[in-house]
C-alpha cells in the first residue's frame, strides 16, 4: 500500500490510492504517474468530472501486480507470438516479469466501477527490480487488449525506471534487450549497402583482370 495522493479538482477532490503487490520473491515495485491531474481526467468521463467539479469527492484505486508466471496459457501464447513478431524488426527480446494493471473509481457514495480503459493515454513510471537492471539494457512493456498485443517503448533514459504511455490497463509483460541483441535498422541498411558495393566491386575487379589477361594473350601472339 502506498500513500494516498489528494488531487484538488475545482470544488471537489480526487483521492488516488496506488497498491503494489508481488506474487514472487521480489519486492513489489514502486510506481507513480507523471501527471496526477492528467490521470484523473483520463479516468473519468466529462460528465463525471463535472460532478467532481461541483464539490463531490471521488476515489481512484490503482493496482499493480508483478509475477514471474501467469496461469492463462492462451494469454501467455499470445505474448510469445507477439514477441516473436517484434523480434523480426528490433532483435531478440527477453521476458523479465509479468505486470498486471487495473483501476477502480467511485464518486461520492456511488458504487465502485472499473476504469481499465482510460479516455486518454497516461504516463506511468514503474521501478525496475534490481535483478533486471543492467548497463545499456533497453526495456518495453507489452500489453494485451483482448488478444491484440501492443509494444510500449520506454519513454525515459533512466536505467532503473520504465515510463510508458497507455490508455489500456491490463495484463502485460516487461521485455528487455541487451545491446548485442539489438537489430537497428540503420545498421542493417548500412550492412546491405556495404555488401552490395563489395559485390559490384568484385565484379569490376574480375572484369578488369579479364581485360588484362586478354591483352597479354594478344600481345604474345
Amino acid at each position: 500500500m502506498h500513500e494516498t495522493t489528494h488531487i484538488p479538482y475545482q470544488d471537489g477532490t480526487v483521492n488516488i490510492t496506488p497498491n503494489s503487490e508481488s506474487l514472487y520473491e521480489v519486492v513489489a515495485p514502486g510506481f507513480r504517474f507523471d501527471d496526477y491531474a492528467d490521470f484523473v481526467e483520463a479516468c473519468f468521463t466529462k460528465k463525471e468530472l463535472e460532478t467532481v467539479s461541483a464539490g463531490q469527492n471521488a476515489e481512484i484505486t490503482f493496482n499493480l501486480t508483478i509475477s514471474d508466471e501467469i496461469e492463462d496459457e492462451m494469454l501467455k501464447n499470445q505474448f510469445a507470438q507477439a514477441r516473436e513478431r517484434e523480434e523480426a524488426s528490433i532483435g531478440k527480446l527477453y521476458e523479465g516479469m509479468y505486470i498486471g494493471m487495473c483501476a477502480e473509481k467511485a464518486i461520492g457514495d456511488a458504487p465502485t466501477e472499473s476504469c481499465n480503459t482510460l479516455t486518454e493515454d497516461a504516463l506511468i513510471e514503474i521501478d525496475i527490480p534490481l535483478y533486471l537492471r543492467a548497463e545499456g539494457r533497453s526495456y518495453w512493456i507489452m500489453v494485451n487488449n483482448m488478444g491484440d498485443c501492443v509494444l510500449l517503448p520506454d519513454l525515459d533514459t533512466e536505467p532503473d525506471i520504465i515510463t510508458v504511455s497507455t490508455h489500456n490497463l491490463s495484463q502485460g509483460v516487461l521485455l528487455y534487450q541487451d545491446p548485442l541483441d539489438s537489430l537497428e535498422s540503420g545498421q542493417s541498411k548500412e550492412f546491405r549497402l556495404q555488401s552490395r558495393h563489395f559485390f559490384w566491386g568484385a565484379v569490376a575487379l574480375l572484369f578488369a583482370l579479364w581485360l588484362f589477361i586478354t591483352y597479354l594473350h594478344k600481345k604474345n601472339m
